[in-house]
């Protein structure tokens, strides 16, 4: 088992919820802080912030909501990413939780495997943010010393001889070897050079851009904003500093920032402006695409949502077809991010994981969105889900399965068709995983006096009664949990080379709430 560096804080008031998360994540090597509080939680965040929190919506006192809001009023825990854990299908409570900053849902019962990726993949993203905003904040800042330094050595140059005529050639030819843009102004406002960089950039001569001219090359929806700034410096002699577009000689529009310094005669008169402009549209497209993968991951987790009140088995695979573009969009990005970043081989790494954890992504969706759905029992009636349950099964294992339904009535209570599909759905991962050497499956549901009785029955290696309880991987606790949740008797047989058996009966003659009770 490959070992996870990150420490998870696990939010539960329920000891054995508590206790059963806290077993999965560490058992992938992540460093898990449980809490049975929002109060604890708070002070535990306070003291040393995790790198991720699961969170359980509904705690008494102080609920999942009011403790993610009160996390995300905190400096210290404001940036990190909360997945809400909850049996509740209440879609206002889930959309105030995006609203509150929650990047994602894991739905309890939960699927182990889910669960694992969503942690997965948010912790790769938030370490992937975290980073990029290090990396471009480090380069803008280096920048940012260039250009001042420039800009101070230009214009110590100006004022220090300005009174000498050479003082304009020199000024030239430095200007023109310089690696930005630069441009400077007389008193009134009107441009009175250009250097190479910015001839060369927009593709004119330098009688086309003096005066006003150079405003032709700018996009046509900033020149109001472009102008404005810089009348406003003007007006205030104070340092401008502006964001536009500006056309290049092949025809596209580049965001430049520009940062103006005053320039002053030495008795003191006000001679214009000297400015830089540098090419920032490469910085601002990481930016957004970093801004980007955290909008997409909240719109499919909406889409998730709604598809949860509306499921079918047609929404199953229109959310997998949506999913599939929207993967393939990252994808086209991330590759073309990697080209940019070939100097950071790390980084691109990074990139490339990400691009293959968000494809992982989309299939556990599209996986766990047919599978999880409980209208999809509604549409189809329990033989029929069950029966397409075996098919799925052996398609995918190559395991003969057989499928048999007698004498079950046509309409049953949801919780009672939710927990023999569910146990169906694991007894069969289970068989597939472990009994590889099995010929044949038989699954059979029938109705009897004592209620509906599901039957799995397979032939292969089987293992020792006594080694159920060891062995990893088997689901045996959520199975009997299922099942004891309403009211329900499940039994587990196996012997060595004879194959192994699962048993659940339901009773039906109880209500809903009574069976809820028990």
């Amino acid at each position: 088992m490959s070992v996870n560096i990150g420490e998870i804080l696990v939010i539960d008031d329920e000891s054995n919820s508590l206790a059963l998360l806290a077993s999965i994540l560490s058992e992938e090597g992540y460093q898990v802080r449980p809490a049975d509080s929002g109060t604890l939680a708070l002070a535990s965040v306070e003291i040393s912030p995790p790198e991720l929190i699961l969170l359980d919506m509904w705690m008494p006192g102080m609920d999942g909501l009011e403790v993610c809001r009160q996390l995300k009023a905190r400096n210290e825990s404001v940036a990190i990413p909360i997945l809400f854990v909850s049996g509740s299908m209440d879609t206002e409570a889930r959309v105030e939780a995006l609203e509150l900053g929650a990047v994602d849902f894991v739905t309890k019962p939960f699927n182990r495997a889910e669960l694992l990726a969503r942690v997965r993949t948010h912790l790769d993203l938030s370490r992937l943010r975290s980073k990029l905003e290090e990396q471009v904040a480090k380069r803008t800042e280096q920048l940012h010393r260039t250009v001042e330094q420039l800009q101070q050595e230009i214009a110590d140059r100006l004022q220090a001889e300005h009174a000498l005529r050479e003082s304009e050639q020199r000024f030239r030819v430095m200007a023109d070897n310089a690696p930005v843009m630069i441009a400077t102004t007389d008193a009134t406002q009107h441009a009175n050079f250009f250097n190479k960089v910015w001839l060369d950039f927009t593709g004119r001569t330098m009688e086309q851009e003096l005066g006003d001219g150079w405003i032709t090359s700018v996009h046509p929806d900033d020149i109001e904003n472009c102008l404005g700034g810089l009348s406003k410096s003007f007006a205030g002699r104070t340092e401008c500093n502006l964001e536009y577009r500006l056309r290049r000689a092949d025809g596209e529009y580049r965001s430049l920032l520009c940062k103006g310094v005053p320039l002053f005669q030495p008795d003191g008169k006000f001679a214009g402006y000297i400015g830089s402009m540098t090419d920032i549209t490469e910085f601002k497209r990481n930016h957004e695409i970093v801004e980007k993968y955290k909008q997409q991951l909240q719109e499919l987790t909406a889409n998730l949502i709604s598809g949860q009140e509306n499921a079918n088995r047609q929404l199953a695979r229109d959310l997998h077809d949506v999913l599939s573009q929207e993967i393939v969009s990252l994808s086209t990005e991330i590759f073309a991010w990697q080209d940019q970043l070939k100097s950071d081989g790390e980084l691109a790494r990074g990139l490339s994981d990400l691009g293959k954890k968000l494809a992982r992504l989309a299939n556990d969706i599209h996986r766990t969105s047919h599978a999880l759905h409980p209208a999809i029992l509604e549409d189809l009636g329990l033989k029929p889900a069950l029966a397409d349950v075996c098919d799925a099964f052996q398609t995918r294992s190559g395991i003969p399965t057989r499928f048999t339904g007698c004498n079950v009535p046509a309409e049953l209570p949801r919780d009672v068709s939710l927990c023999l599909y569910r146990v169906a759905q694991e007894s069969l991962r289970n068989i597939g995983k472990h009994a590889v050497s099995s010929s044949k499956v038989q699954v059979l549901v029938s109705g009897s006096s004592e209620g509906v009785v599901l039957r799995i029955e397979d032939n292969g290696n089987g293992f020792l009664f006594e080694d159920a309880h060891k062995k990893r991987g088997l689901g045996l606790i959520s199975m009997k949990e299922r099942v004891r949740m309403v009211n329900g008797s499940f039994s587990l047989h196996s012997e060595p080379g004879k194959g192994t058996t699962v048993e659940a009966i339901v009773p039906i003659g109880n209500s809903n709430k009574e069976r809820a009770e028990a």
